[in-house]
């Protein structure tokens, strides 16, 4: 039986809704998400006590998400609190109000289990074995050190951006002072903390939360960054370094016109890219991945695990594939032996195309989602299978195999072809593009080799001599000779990516 539930983050400067599908064959999908800034936070000072105005946007959201949970037809909310409530003196009465008024409970997390919510995201949606992760909130910064993707240390720091900016600068135009206060504090806060000194655990910062994904979209922008992805994003140090020097002078009309800038975000930017640059001077690592889940998707996850799995997502890529082939309805017995082919073919063919061994992985994933866009159109199914890879976002892949990944099921070839890897020449290489090439043609023959998919094939036994490959099916009774037909087509391509003839008997 399908199910819908509503997550409710009710954060220190925005609090956010998402609505999920589970399906009775558990993939899922999000159908719904929306995101207003509240700043409960705002005006809480040193007595943390949650201010009229703050707690009267923050329930006139409430009441529009609620509405939203109703319409969508949601069985199960989960409404939970962060920094804000968890540190104000009059959180008791707030939540009763918003009980009174909404209908909504929420629950209160510690500053340990946000941390651990947001690690929980990452876990499941990228592929590090270890490094750090940094949530910066609004009035918290959640910090985890981690190794074999399991939390080796945690730490909830009572600052964000917009209580940092509160306490530090002006909303408009900094001076250089004012910016270097806000700096040195900082920097103290970090030292504090013994476990994030420089060492060989800092070899990636994982980063949570709107400032950092506000900080990708601008670095993206002046990069002209090909692929509309904020998921797994990498920035270096020097593009923090320089973003966060270009913008914490500027006054705030100025800011707000930097493309890529969230408007909502503008006014508390400078203080939360502070925090991140400090941080990644404190753990002296050079390396930034961006992440495009936070504490939701870390929420979502433990419900899924608990309500409609045993045991924990052992390949997240391949997980996350299994769940856009269900999603999208594709054909999976044609798809699996269509992947099992290739992968055959791929070992047979070892000799000519060279290739590293993790390549299987690409033209794997390639051939289980090869026949994706047939669901929008069949005849421009290439460009739609392209688009549906490239914006469902795999979990655990970096961009480069994304892209990779998404132009081999799409077999494009020609004028196409070139398109293509072009527009994504800042991503992928030119060895990349050879690789696809080759990927390409053996993903083509394979897919070719069950055209009725009616799975006849048993296999095939590849032989290669100095100007030829002959390709030798073994079939089983009522084998068209439809698919021979069909793959031998590739004759000229595959000469002119290998060199040799194919023949396929």
């Amino acid at each position: 039986m399908d199910e819908r539930i509503a997550i409710i983050d009710l954060g220190s400067n925005s609090v956010r809704l998402m609505i999920m599908e589970i399906y009775a064959d558990n993939s899922f999908k999000v159908i719904n998400e929306v995101k207003e800034t509240v700043r409960l936070s705002e005006g809480m000072n040193k007595e943390n006590i949650l201010q009229p105005d703050a707690i009267r946007r923050t329930l006139q959201v409430l009441r529009l998400f609620k509405s939203l949970c109703s319409s969508n037809k949601v069985r199960h909310l989960i409404a939970i609190a962060t920094a804000a409530v968890r540190t104000a003196r009059n959180r008791e009465e707030f939540l009763h109000i918003v009980k009174l008024d909404t209908g909504i409970s929420f629950e209160v997390i510690s500053g340990e289990k946000e941390a651990a919510l947001g690690f929980r995201a990452v876990e499941f949606t990228m592929n590090i074995e270890e490094g750090f992760c940094v949530d910066i909130g609004g009035a918290s910064t959640e910090i985890t050190r981690f190794k074999n993707k399991k939390i080796i240390n945690s730490i909830s720091l009572p600052f964000g951006a917009v209580n940092l900016t509160e306490k530090f600068l002006d909303k408009g135009a900094n001076t250089q002072k004012t910016v270097q206060v806000l700096e040195k504090f900082l920097a103290a806060q970090y030292k504090k903390v013994p476990w994030l000194r420089k060492s060989k655990d800092a070899s990636v910062l994982v980063g949570l939360g709107g400032t950092i994904r506000t900080l990708c979209k601008i670095d993206r922008s002046r990069k002209a960054y090909s692929l509309n992805m904020t998921h797994n994003y990498e920035m270096e140090y020097k593009d923090i370094e320089e973003i966060y020097h270009d913008i914490r002078l500027m006054d705030l009309e100025k800011r707000m016109s930097i493309p890529g800038m969230s408007k909502e975000r503008a006014d508390i930017i400078i203080a939360g890219s502070s925090a991140i640059y400090m941080l990644l001077k404190a753990i002296g690592t050079s390396k930034l991945i961006v992440s495009g889940s936070g504490i939701r998707e870390g929420v979502f996850y433990d419900y899924y695990l608990n309500q409609q799995m045993q045991g924990e997502i052992r390949n997240i890529s391949e997980f996350s594939v299994n769940n856009i082939i269900k999603r999208y309805n594709i054909n999976i017995d044609h798809a699996r032996q269509v992947r099992s082919l290739a992968l055959d073919i791929y070992d047979q063919l070892e000799p000519i195309h060279k290739l590293p061994k993790e390549c299987s992985e690409i033209i794997s994933r390639a051939a289980l989602l090869n026949d994706a866009g047939i669901m929008i159109d069949f005849y421009n199914r290439d460009e739609h299978t392209y688009y549906l890879i490239t914006n469902s976002r795999i979990s655990g892949l970096l961009h480069r195999e994304i892209i990779m990944t998404a132009l081999v099921a799409a077999k494009f070839t020609g004028n196409k072809f070139k398109k293509y890897c072009h527009y994504h020449k800042d991503i992928i290489s030119k060895e990349d593009y050879i690789i696809i090439r080759k990927l390409i043609i053996m993903l083509s023959i394979c897919d070719k080799l069950d055209k009725s998919k009616s799975r006849m094939l048993e296999g095939f036994n590849c032989s290669i001599s100095n100007s030829k490959v002959i390709i030798k099916i073994s079939k089983t009774g009522g084998y068209s000779e439809l698919e021979i037909a069909e793959a031998s087509k590739l004759k000229v391509s595959f000469k002119k990516i290998f060199g040799k003839s194919l023949e396929i008997i």
